[in-house]
Order: C-alpha cells, then structure tokens, then sequence
C-alpha cells in the first residue's frame, strides 16, 4: 500500500510540474533551453551587435562607448536601449578583450536563470578588488565566489531571509521614521534637498540591523548632525562614486595608487572602522553573556546572532555587516528619492496610497501585521523599480557552463548581462511604459497581461541564491518610510511642471535636488 501511495505522488507531482502555463510554455519554448552545442548552433560571434575594437570604451574629456559616444557616463542606460533597438534581443558587445552578452528578453532571462548552478559568480568591482590586493585585506562578501562565498552567505541568508526576524526590528525602525517626520516639523515643512534627510534616515535605520545601535545621524528634536556624523556619511556616498568613477576610467589605479585610488583608501577604511568599532563592542557583550548565561537565542540582535553562528568567523561577521551599512543605506535612499518623487508628481495615485494607510492602521503606528495588508503600498514601490531601475542595466553573471540561448552557443566563463532597465520601459511588456502606474502590479487590476514574464523582468533585487541577503529588511525600510510620510503629510512637488531625469552613478539616482512641500494632514 505505501509503494502505491509512493508511486501515486510521483506521477502527481511529474503530471503537475509539466503543465507550464500557456505563457510560459510559449515563451519559454522560443528560448532554446539547450545545455549543449548542437549542429545548428551558431558561434557566439554570429550574435549581432557592434564589432571589434569599435566597441571598446576609450578615454577623453569624457568616457564614451565607440560608436554611441553621445552618451554620458552616468546616461549609458540609453545606450544599451539603443543597443536592443538596432540588434535585437540578444546582443555582443566587446568588453575588453572578450565578448560580452546583453540579453533584452525575459524568456532568454529567464533560461540563463535556471542555469546558474549552486555557486552563481558574477564580476566584482576592480576598484575594490586593487584594494584588497594591495592592502592585503580579506574580500567581501560580493568579491566571493563558489564555495567560499556559500559559507559566508548561509548563515546571513539564514537570518536576513526570515520575515519574523526582520519583524523584530519594525518596532525601533518605526521610531526612526517618525524622527524623520519630526526633523521635516522643526524645519517648518520645508527641506532644501529631501534627499540628504532621506540619506540620513536610511543610514540611522540600516545602523539598527546592522549594528543594533542608533547612530545618531536622526533624533526626535531634529537636531543638527555632529561633524563626525556628516563626515561619515560623506564617506559613505564617495565609495560608491568612486567605485562609479573606477569603471568610467582607465583603470591607472591598478598600476599605481593614484588620487582617486588614495581618496577611496581613507573613505573605505573610514567605513570599516566605524563598523569595526561596533562589531568588537557586541563581540565583547556576547562573551559577557555566556559567561554569565544571561544569552537569549531569540533577542532581536541580528549582529549577536551571526557573532554567536559557529559557521561565520568574526572577521566575516564585520565584513558582511560594514558591506551591508554602507551599500544599503546609499541604496534604500535613492529608491526611496524616486517613490517619494513620483507619488508627489502624481497626487491621485498618493491620494489612493493615503486611503490605504488610513484604512488599515488610521493615524496610528504600523505594525507586522498591518503592513502585509497594503497591496497598494507595495505596488507603488514596485513601479518606482520600474521606472528607476536601480542599475542601468541589470544583474551580470559569468556562466559557468556552456548555454544554448536562441540558438546561439554561449561557452563558459562569458559574462551575461541580463537588460532589466530597457525591459522596464518596453512597450512590448507593460502598457504605456513611461506613466506610474502602481494598478498594474493588483491582481485582478486588468492593467497586467504579462504577469509571468514581469517576473523576470523588475527584479530591482536581483534573483536566485546570489540575490541581495538584505532586501526584507530594505523593503522594510522603504514601506515605514512612505506610510509615515503619507500619514503625516500632503506632499507635492516644488515646481509641478518638472519631469524626472535619472542618471546613474552605479545606482539610478534623481539628476537635480528632490525638491518637495509638506502640507501637514488634519488628524
């Protein structure tokens, strides 16, 4: 009788893990999904795209890409759309001294996906890379790879992945965004650059979940910050610009520390101390607590935790939570920017989000609960994704096994972009791509007719085992931060005529000051 059963729930899960919807199977069907060369296979040179040493990035007044030198380095989003405009939906493109593959197609996406293997690589950056070379310090996590890289990432995904345990920190991060609205209160409603406080909100809430501190970057009087307050967020925005800057430039740093080179040195190793700082000071509390067994497993410390985790090194522990502050925070502000942005741009749709707000929690504080009741909440996050994708592109991985992709073999070690950005705006995709509309990511809205291939195509967290380990806990703070924003204030838009420019320096970032209104609600 038990071989019976056993047997039945095999044919059951065979006959149901074939019936592909009709989308899918049609799409997935014209991707090719062969891992190995057939007769018919043509060469990864056959694939269109812009040839030889033409396509090599070369260095003037400004960095450009031949032959599409009219776009700025921080534009080049615009030059992979043109890219998929003249050849197609899988493209070559010289990146050094090999191909590189752009993919403009979510089914194509989606088969390099499924293929990625257990230990996913992608390029690390070369700046970082010099450094740690000519420092002699220990990689990152991001700079990882294969095994060593999963030791790392388990124990962190353990945690970082778990809703209740990023619950846990709703409570303290919620007192954060609410020093945020009193800070924008003692400036009399108005902000000359909503971005910095947005940038000091972020650091302050990162810190929490990071180092279980709060590092004074918000209070509840709205107090001006220290000068070592300001000089360490100014450290934070120049890694990433510098790292930005190191890909834009030929890259001299590797042959000798030059200025910029040495500039990122003292900003880098300013970060690290800063964490190193708090990571040695929960490091000491942990031992304090097991020798007087005073430990409790279940305390909301996500930094005791992965300290007291067999499997992570505190050397490790440090790397990954200074990484985690510093990408984090620049990355939670930006994308915060452009929602705030586009709801202040479009009223009604701010208009919708407020009834939401106040239907599921009033005038009063978000909890867990209530906040996994606010689709509408969620969805105005997601189509900020769209339209400012945070890259301009979208993830990379270096394939570490041959591909079949649209009839073309793609061999091991090539590095394959995926195009997220240019399908976010494609007409083909969504309807009328350049209007913010959060509607279309409702169920049942009758705005989403590619809803399989969507998935595949605003990933702004990217995807799989090697997706971004603290995205819960960014999302969380995106969420606290509208709700007690929209709770609190009408928000509108300095000048009402003005149009969004993105540009990008690694991250999509708003071109001019976000400029905004605050109009107090009546409770």
């Amino acid at each position: 009788m038990m071989n019976q059963q056993n047997t039945m729930k095999k044919q059951i899960a065979s006959f149901m893990s074939s019936k592909l919807s009709t989308a899918r199977a049609a799409h997935v069907a014209t991707a090719h999904p062969v891992n190995i060369r057939t007769e018919n296979s043509k060469s990864l040179e056959a694939i269109p795209g812009p040839s030889g040493i033409r396509a090599l990035p070369y260095i003037g007044p400004a960095f450009m890409f031949r032959p599409f030198g009219k776009f700025r380095p921080d534009k080049l989003n615009l030059l992979f759309q043109e890219l998929h405009q003249k050849y197609g939906k899988i493209v070559k493109f010289r990146k050094g001294s090999s191909w590189a593959v752009f993919l403009f197609d979510p089914s194509l996406i989606e088969v390099a996906m499924r293929h990625e293997g257990r230990y996913p690589k992608r390029p690390s950056m070369p700046l970082l890379d010099t450094y740690c070379k000519r420092s002699g310090a220990p990689p990152g996590i991001s700079q990882l790879t294969g095994k060593e890289w999963y030791d790392v990432r388990k124990p962190v995904q353990d945690r970082t992945m778990k809703p209740h345990i990023v619950a846990q920190y709703l409570p303290s991060q919620r007192d954060v965004a609410d020093d945020m609205v009193s800070t924008i209160k003692s400036q009399q409603l108005h902000v000359d650059d909503m971005s910095k406080l947005l940038f000091r909100y972020t650091a302050e809430s990162t810190g929490l979940f990071c180092f279980n501190v709060r590092l004074g970057f918000l209070d509840h009087r709205g107090c001006p910050m220290t000068r070592k307050q300001e000089d360490m967020l100014k450290s934070i925005r120049q890694f990433l610009a510098l790292v930005a800057q190191s890909f834009y430039t030929f890259p001299t740093f590797k042959l000798y520390p030059n200025k910029m080179y040495r500039t990122f040195e003292k900003v880098y190793g300013d970060v690290q101390k800063t964490g190193q700082v708090y990571v040695e000071s929960m490091y000491r509390e942990l031992c304090e607590k097991k020798a007087s067994g005073t430990l409790d497993p279940h305390e909301p410390n996500l930094l005791l935790a992965l300290l007291n985790d067999d499997r992570l090194p505190k050397e490790a522990c440090f790397r990954v939570m200074s990484s985690f502050f510093t990408v984090a925070t620049e990355n939670v502000a930006k994308s915060l920017s452009l929602s705030l942005w586009l709801l202040a741009k479009n009223k009604d749709k701010q208009e919708i989000l407020y009834q939401e707000i106040i239907s599921v929690c009033g005038t009063g504080k978000i909890n867990a609960t209530s906040l996994s009741h606010m689709p509408y909440l969620k969805a105005c996050v997601k189509e900020g994704h769209r339209l400012g994708f945070p890259s301009p592109v979208g993830s990379v991985r270096i394939i570490d096994k041959d591909l079949q992709l649209d009839g073309y073999h793609i061999p091991r070690g090539t590095e394959v972009h995926y195009g997220h950005n240019v399908l976010c705006h494609s007409p083909e995709y969504f309807d009328t791509p350049k209007a913010y509309i959060p509607e279309r990511w409702l169920r049942d809205s009758g705005n989403n007719t590619n809803n399989y291939l969507q998935s595949f195509i605003v990933m702004p967290f990217g995807f799989g085992t090697r997706n971004c380990p603290g995205r819960r806990f960014a999302e969380q703070q995106l969420f606290l931060a509208l709700i007690t924003l929209i709770q609190s204030f009408e928000i509108s838009l300095q000048d009402p005529e003005e149009q969004l420019s993105i540009v990008y320096n690694i991250l999509a970032t708003k071109e001019t000051p976000l400029e905004l209104n605050f109009k107090q609600r009546k409770k």
